[in-house]
């Protein structure tokens, strides 16, 4: 009996063994798994990083990173440019609105005209005052 009682013994140590590597099996092959998951994952962002890279290949060729920043410059000078024109077009509709071109230098060459006739008038007012004082001078003189 002692062999068997032995036995038991040994047999429950030896299951109690392989259930503890059975457990770490289990764990290891977990551990392999999440393993497998990171390396898939770093895979994915090898090939993007892979990708950006041959991307930026294809930009250098058309231009360079201070070409790139010029081009940036000019394109912000040009948007102000195109406010300024906008600003422009603006006040010319509101311009337009009030009169047409035509319309405008019509009424500048009418002003002239005014200005013209004005300066005539007051020069003839001047000459016949001055002629009016003479005629009355040379009434009280003779």
């Amino acid at each position: 009996m002692e062999k068997q009682n032995g036995w038991n013994e040994y047999s429950r140590l030896v299951l109690n063994e392989l259930e503890t590597l059975s457990t770490g099996i289990a764990g290891i092959n977990k551990e392999i798994q999440e393993i497998r998951q990171e390396l898939v994952a770093l895979k994915t962002k090898e090939d993007k990083v892979e990708e950006l890279t041959s991307w930026k290949k294809r930009v250098d060729e058309i231009a360079s990173p201070t070409q790139l920043k010029e081009m940036k410059n000019e394109l912000s000078d040009l948007q102000l440019q195109k406010d300024s024109v906008d600003a422009l077009n603006e006040w010319k509709q509101k311009i337009d609105e009030i009169s047409s071109p035509t319309q405008l230098a019509k009424l500048s060459s009418e002003v002239s005209e005014l200005k013209t006739f004005k300066v005539k008038a007051v020069t003839i007012f001047a000459v016949i005052q001055f002629v009016m004082a003479v005629a009355v001078a040379w009434s009280k003189i003779f």
